[in-house]
């Protein structure tokens, strides 16, 4: 894992679309350099799968966050009961049994219910407090989620997000094929999807699978810390290393970051070094050991209209 690897990573994570000769040109490598570096990251589990959902502004959802130390006597136990619950999306697990649960909500009027279960399940205690997500920062590109809804999928629509789901950079012909339609229509229907935000793609990676050592570090910033510009001097700091950065949208003091160095004293350097800084009041560090991405209602929704149509 390289500064380039962290790149390419960062750039295909929120467009899984992209071609491999845009992502060259991006990168100033060749398509077969791009290729061997992506099949590099599949062969070692660092990328797991490409899927796509219907995109979290276009259905107005809210991500949560929340974490704590779990009394389960495993983190399997944990994840079992977290299953049941539709809008458990991710789990990311660390030393000492902390656990870190991003929910995803139809409304805010769900908060209560769906993190009282989260608790209960996963038996936390110290939990931190609820974070609702505000703006995320991915490499060079930040990014908030406004709510926007202009435009209804059709019965097909849904059946090619379902496939797209499955396989987020399967061919236009191939899923024309799955589907019986023909690759102009497909085409056609998935530019206006994406033109309308309708569509979210991702990679589902396993940080906790790249060499080195990958971690959350969570952030509290003295009162009056310009946020933004703490966050302009982390990445000038840390550079690709800082694989994500984001505010909450209730707690005006506090970060969460996703960080990697290429050994064990360097990221505890990167967390010192962050300590230290005269604008932090806190920060605690936790390396990633595992993550267990679910699909949640809005997958379901998909699912379920696909069949319909």
């Amino acid at each position: 894992m390289d500064d380039t690897d962290l790149r390419l990573f960062q750039l295909f994570y929120g467009n899984t679309r992209q071609s491999y000769r845009d992502l060259a040109e991006r990168l100033g490598l060749t398509v077969q350099a791009v290729h061997r570096r992506i099949k590099a990251m599949e062969d070692e589990g660092i990328v797991e799968r490409y899927t796509a959902h219907l995109s979290v502004p276009y259905l107005g959802a809210v991500p949560v966050y929340l974490s704590g130390r779990s009394r389960a006597a495993s983190a399997d136990e944990a994840l079992e009961k977290l299953r049941s619950d539709d809008s458990v999306e991710l789990v990311m697990t660390s030393g000492g049994n902390m656990l870190f649960v991003r929910l995803l909500l139809r409304s805010i009027s769900e908060l209560e219910e769906h993190v009282e279960f989260v608790r209960d399940a996963a038996k936390l205690e110290d939990a931190s407090p609820i974070g609702l997500e505000g703006l995320v920062q991915v490499g060079d590109q930040s990014t908030a989620q406004p709510p926007r809804r202009t435009f209804e999928p059709s019965p097909l629509d849904y059946r090619i997000l379902n496939e797209l789901h499955r396989d987020s950079r399967a061919a236009v012909a191939d899923i024309a094929g799955a589907l019986g339609v023909s690759a102009k229509t497909v085409a056609r229907r998935l530019d206006r999807m994406t033109k309308e935000g309708v569509i979210e793609f991702r990679v589902i990676g396993r940080l906790g699978a790249v060499p080195g050592s990958a971690g959350i570090m969570l952030i509290t910033l003295r009162p009056g810390t310009d946020r933004t510009q703490f966050r302009r001097e982390l990445k000038a700091a840390f550079g690709l290393r800082l694989i994500q950065a984001m505010t909450y949208a209730n707690l005006p003091e506090k970060l969460f970051c996703l960080a990697w160095a290429p050994t064990n004293a360097g990221f505890s350097e990167m967390v010192d070094r962050i300590a230290r800084d005269e604008h932090v009041a806190a920060v605690s560090s936790h390396v990633i050991f595992k993550e267990y991405h679910l699909d949640t209602w809005r997958d379901k929704l998909v699912a379920e209209n696909a069949r319909k149509g």
